[in-house]
């Protein structure tokens, strides 16, 4: 997991050889460092590199990344999954709109001044109906007020529920 604002490490390609030598069953990573160009080098290497920002997914598969680990997906996992599968049908358009759609439901998740990722639960809470709780301390859970934008923000983009079977 290449995230250097958290671990002050940042895995350089060098590096990523260095670590390759040493575990050669290493099949991939998630690169959540500024420097997204970075995807196609760790990919040129034989591994198979997820992006750490979702709203880079389509710029990552289209460097030969493999997809993408982040925390919107999982309170909107179809708009992700229509960028893939426009992706790989070769519909470069069709992908372009799906990813615009998924940066949509990225600003719900990823508001200034709200808990992240208590926005991520709230947003998934109100989807599926089901309480999903507040993150643990140190993060703060939101207002009433911060789930109510984020209810409003999710219906005005066509967030809706969804059932679960």
């Amino acid at each position: 997991y290449n995230l250097p604002s958290s671990t002050g490490v940042n895995i350089t390609p060098d590096l990523m050889k260095l670590i390759q030598d040493g575990v050669p069953q290493l099949a991939g990573l998630k690169h959540s460092a500024m420097d997204a160009s970075l995807i196609r080098t760790f990919a040129d290497m034989g591994l198979s590199c997820f992006t750490g920002s979702s709203k880079l997914m389509l710029a990552a598969l289209t460097m030969g990344g493999v997809g993408c680990v982040d925390g919107a997906p999982c309170a909107a996992p179809e708009r992700w999954v229509e960028i893939w599968n426009a992706y790989q049908a070769g519909d470069i358009d069709r992908a372009k709109g799906a990813q615009v759609k998924a940066t949509e439901a990225f600003s719900i998740t990823s508001r200034p001044g709200y808990s992240y990722p208590a926005n991520i639960k709230a947003l998934l809470s109100e989807r599926l109906g089901i309480d999903c709780g507040n993150p643990r301390l140190p993060l703060l859970p939101l207002t009433p007020e911060q789930r109510a934008q984020i209810r409003e923000d999710a219906a005005h983009i066509g967030l809706t529920k969804v059932t679960v079977s």
